[in-house]
């Protein structure tokens, strides 16, 4: 019996050191492809960005981890940027594009891609790429030879990568969390209109001897999904602010919703046509439940003009008020001073074919300086059509 107990020990022991050692070797293995694997890693990224661009964006980072078990890799201090010298001949080849991107942040991380697929196949299949709070600067510059062009780069990245790869494809890139800024240059003073905290997910992106040419696609994409959440914009003149609890989009369906939008006036209605100097009209709007259709997002991406073909808004308020016991404006242009056309402040055109509307309140107030009376109508659970 004691001779059974010190062979089961001894199987126990040896089974454990066996394990333990192949444990060590697999770890080193892994920590030896890590190593070897980071700077070949290095060089696809750099070189693929570049070539498929047609030479027009570079890539830098200050370190790149990566582990081949997993399939995932991290770069730290991630810098994209365009080439300028480099987009001024292709401007003057006709095969620049309308907008620049300059991209940083600190982490970017890659997981699931798998290296033995692009030893073996020459196919480059990435699962997932996340931009974690990247600041996003996009220039716009519109160009004649880009219009009516389809929705494809201008010349297929395929042909710039085909010598190395067959294949190279990323199922999903998240943008999360992003400081967006755009700069419209087609105007001769340019201001910079930011967003933050937006959620872009790109799905699908395919790069192969076809897909450039699939219609289906949207710059080789199947689809592009934009969530926005809490936005808030101080208009131009500073009289008000515009809000939006959530914004989603779905660019295969060209269906944008928005959960909630107003309109606010940062005074009282008594305060705001004092802030405003004389008699003028107050705007309070909150809508619920807005959805655009048919939205055009090649147009918006390469013109930043914003169509839909249809608007319907269902459940809401627009409440004005005018203070008359305040001097009026002489000779008020009044063009630009209604709530469609502060919209169309924002720097890019909104252009909506049909707006439905239903179940919304309206209501007109104004303070008579001689009675010092407040009068009101109001139309309740309006609906309506316009074209």
């Amino acid at each position: 019996m004691p001779d059974t107990k010190k062979r089961r020990y001894k199987i126990l022991k040896w089974t454990t050191g066996i394990l333990v050692t192949l444990f060590l070797i697999l770890g080193g293995i892994a920590w030896l492809l890590n190593v070897k694997s980071r700077p070949i890693l290095t060089d696809r990224i750099k070189t693929l960005l570049y070539k498929s661009t047609d030479s027009l964006y570079t890539i830098s980072f200050t370190k790149v981890s990566t582990n081949i078990l997993t399939g995932s890799a991290t770069l730290q201090n991630v810098k994209i940027s365009a080439d300028t010298n480099r987009y001024k001949k292709l401007v003057s080849l006709k095969r620049a594009p309308n907008n620049l991107y300059t991209v940083t942040l600190k982490k970017l991380v890659v997981k699931n891609f798998h290296p033995l697929t692009l030893y073996r196949e020459k196919k480059l299949q990435i699962g997932e790429i996340l931009f974690d709070k990247p600041e996003v600067y996009m220039v716009n510059r519109q160009l004649d030879f880009n219009e009516n062009r389809a929705p494809r780069p201008i010349q297929s990245p395929y042909t710039f990568i085909s010598k190395s790869l067959k294949e190279f494809s990323i199922k999903k890139i998240l943008f999360r969390d992003a400081s967006f800024n755009y700069v419209n240059k087609n105007v001769n003073q340019f201001k910079v209109f930011s967003i933050d905290d937006l959620n872009i997910t790109l799905v699908d992106l395919l790069v192969d001897s076809t897909s450039w040419e699939d219609s289906s696609r949207l710059y080789l994409l199947k689809d592009v999904l934009i969530n926005l959440k809490n936005y808030s914009y101080k208009t131009p003149d500073s009289m008000y602010n515009i809000k939006l609890d959530q914004l989603d989009f779905k660019a295969s369906t060209g269906l944008l919703n928005v959960s909630k939008f107003a309109l606010e006036p940062r005074y009282d209605e008594m305060k705001f046509g004092e802030v405003a100097g004389f008699a003028r009209d107050r705007f309070n709007i909150a809508m619920n439940n807005i959805s655009l259709k048919g939205i055009n997002l090649p147009l918006y991406i390469s013109k930043q003009e914003l169509r839909a073909k249809e608007m319907a808004i269902a459940n809401g308020f627009v409440a004005v008020f005018n203070n008359n016991s305040l001097p009026k404006k002489e000779k008020e242009n009044r063009i630009g001073k209604y709530p469609h056309q502060l919209l169309q402040k924002l720097g890019a055109p909104i252009l909506i074919d049909k707006i439905r509307l239903k179940d919304i309140n309206i209501n007109y107030a104004l303070y008579n300086k001689e009675s010092e009376q407040r009068g009101k109508i109001s139309f309740e659970h309006t609906s309506g059509v316009f074209k």
